[in-house]
This record gives C-alpha cells, sequence and structure tokens, in this order.
C-alpha cells in the first residue's frame, strides 16, 4: 500500500479506509499526484523515508527537513502545490476537509484520514462589525455553510456538536416578536390600544371607561375601568411602547438629527 495511514485504522471511519484503499489502486491518481510534485520540485514518489506513526505523529530524517522546509517557504512552488491539490480534490469531487490529507499524500505519501463531515458544516457570524461583511451592511446573520453532502441528521448533529458557538452568535442577534419574552405579559392588547387612542382624542378617562365598557363588555374587561385603574393600566402601556426602542442612544441621535430647526 503505497499510502500511509496515520492512526488507530479501527477509530477511521470504515468507508474512508476503502476510499483511500481505492486511492492507492488508481493509476490515474498517482499520474495526477506526480503532476502536482513535478511542478513544485517534490521528488517523484515524493519524499521517502518518512515514518508515520500510531500516535499521528511522523519521522522525518534530518536530511529531509530542510528540504521540506524550503518547500513551504517559497511562495510559487508551494503556491502551485496548493493550487493543483484543489484542482485533484475538485477532479475527485472531494470536499474541502480533504485538502491537508491530499496534501500530505502529495509530499510524504502518508494521510491522516479527515474526520466525516468535520469542518463541513461551518458556523460564521456576519455584521458590520466583523471582517465578513454579509452583502447589505446592516444585516446581522447567522451563517451555516453546508460543503458536504450529508442527511438533515447529520446536519442536525454537527450543529449540536457546535453549540457552544452557535448559542453564542444567536444572542448576538436581533429578537423577533415571537422571541420577545415580556411581549407574552402584554394582556389585553386591543383595549390598551383602545385606551391610549382615546386619551389622545382628548377623552376624560372617565369617558374612555364608559366607551370602552360599551364596547367590549364587562366579560372581556379583566380589570377595573375606575380612573386610577386606567390611568395606571395607561401608564404600563406607554413603558412597554418605550421597550420596543432597544438603542436609545442611536434613537435619541436620530431624532435629533431629524428634528426641525
Amino acid at each position: 500500500m503505497k499510502i500511509n495511514i496515520v492512526g488507530d485504522i479501527k477509530e477511521i471511519n470504515k468507508d474512508t479506509i476503502k476510499y483511500i484503499q481505492l486511492l492507492d489502486q488508481s493509476e490515474d491518481f498517482w499520474a495526477m499526484v506526480e503532476i502536482a510534485r513535478s511542478e513544485s520540485e517534490i521528488p517523484k514518489g515524493g519524499y521517502p523515508n518518512v515514518e508515520p506513526k500510531q500516535s499521528g505523529k511522523i519521522r522525518i530524517p534530518v536530511d529531509q527537513i530542510t528540504s521540506l522546509n524550503d518547500l513551504t517557504k517559497n511562495e510559487n512552488r508551494f503556491a502551485s502545490l496548493i493550487t493543483n491539490c484543489h484542482t485533484i480534490l475538485t477532479i475527485l469531487g472531494l470536499p474541502e476537509n480533504w485538502s491537508s490529507s491530499l496534501l500530505t499524500i502529495v509530499i510524504l505519501n502518508y494521510i491522516v484520514p479527515p474526520t466525516p463531515y468535520q469542518d463541513s458544516v461551518n458556523v460564521e457570524y456576519h455584521s458590520l462589525f466583523s471582517k465578513n461583511t454579509p452583502p447589505n451592511p446592516f444585516d446581522r446573520c447567522l451563517v451555516v455553510s453546508i460543503k458536504e453532502k450529508m442527511s438533515i441528521k447529520e446536519i442536525v448533529n454537527q450543529l449540536k456538536k457546535q453549540k457552544d458557538k452557535v448559542s453564542k452568535y444567536l444572542n448576538y442577534l436581533p429578537r423577533g416578536p415571537q422571541q420577545i419574552t415580556w411581549l407574552n405579559k402584554v394582556k389585553n392588547i386591543d383595549i390598551k390600544v383602545k385606551l391610549e387612542q382615546y386619551k389622545k382624542s382628548g377623552l376624560t378617562l372617565r369617558e374612555i371607561g364608559e366607551k370602552l365598557l360599551s364596547e367590549y363588555g364587562e366579560n372581556a374587561i379583566s380589570f377595573e375601568l375606575t380612573k386610577p385603574q386606567l390611568s395606571t393600566y395607561q401608564a404600563r402601556f406607554r413603558e412597554t411602547l418605550n421597550k420596543l426602542i432597544k438603542n436609545k442612544v442611536l434613537f435619541n441621535h436620530t431624532v435629533d438629527e431629524k428634528q426641525p430647526r
């Protein structure tokens, strides 16, 4: 077997092992590998005498460490290697998380198989203040990138593994009405809206109480229609309206700017 597998075979996905074994027997695959090696001045057959260990580490002979350092430090050689490895990935139809695995095959003839689906579900937060600014700079959003075909169940499993990150980013997002906890405590909204409208129209609290009673009836109103009670409910309703403005500083600045001089 030309491709040395690093790690405990028992812990590696069986289909991944099968795939590597098939790659090992593919003349077309090795032809592409040799092209990548040639264009990056890597010896045919890769760097020999590299011994992979079960721990996931490898032993590199001292005389080859310099060659490997020269490869990584030479921008042209290394850029060509990366480009060719991604071309091979595209031809094989492999996901991005195989990039480093393929790179080690080309250079050293060994592979640390990627964990199935690892890094194939990526979670990012986009906002006006982040590096990854969305098309609309005012649009804050949690972006889930899926880079490999998988079942809905596996997508959910991968998101669960990133639960802490997802929860953190979700807290950055604005809340829709269905997530506003205090909204559940607002009762008799129709009646309270009427109360506010009637008050603005100039009606007295006594007149408002009479109108509400005639429109809704005693059974529909859960509070007393006395002057003190109506006054209290009106004050609470205005407090509720004030909760809608989350960013008071931005609001005050905006209002000040828009006010006629």
